[in-house]
């Protein structure tokens, strides 16, 4: 995604991540209207596969199912061709990806009061 694609209601501001493969990536964009930051997921699709439909069709019925507040939240999505949007909650610091990420660089392990916040703090 780039700065001059049009994406419904949404502004881009930056690409943040990329998928496999690099078909698909997350960018950084703000909502026109509710002047909000969220992330958006661009999957590349093709609307005549069949299994490719179903199985993004269970993607987003998980996501919407999905209520932590450890966990990237969902918020819409919607067929902008050839992609699937989805918008998602912007998490600043990154997600636990890029925090794994961060002490394998650095060789250390992540303290186990951090993991056991992101694990058992909901409880």
């Amino acid at each position: 995604m780039e700065d001059d694609e049009d994406f419904d209601d949404y502004m881009w501001l930056e690409n943040i991540g990329k998928g496999s493969g690099g078909a698909n990536t997350v960018c950084k964009v703000k909502h026109l209207t509710q002047n909000k930051t969220y992330a958006l997921k661009k999957i590349l699709i093709d609307v005549n596969d069949k299994e490719q439909t179903k199985k993004n069709g269970t993607e987003i019925s998980i996501f919407q199912s999905l209520n932590h507040k450890y966990i990237i939240k969902y918020y819409d999505s919607f067929i902008k061709n050839p992609y699937l949007c989805i918008i998602m909650e912007y998490a600043a610091g990154g997600d636990l990806q890029h925090i794994i990420k961060h002490y394998i660089k650095q060789q250390k392990q992540i303290p186990e009061s951090q993991v056991s916040k992101f694990l058992f703090d909901y409880i």
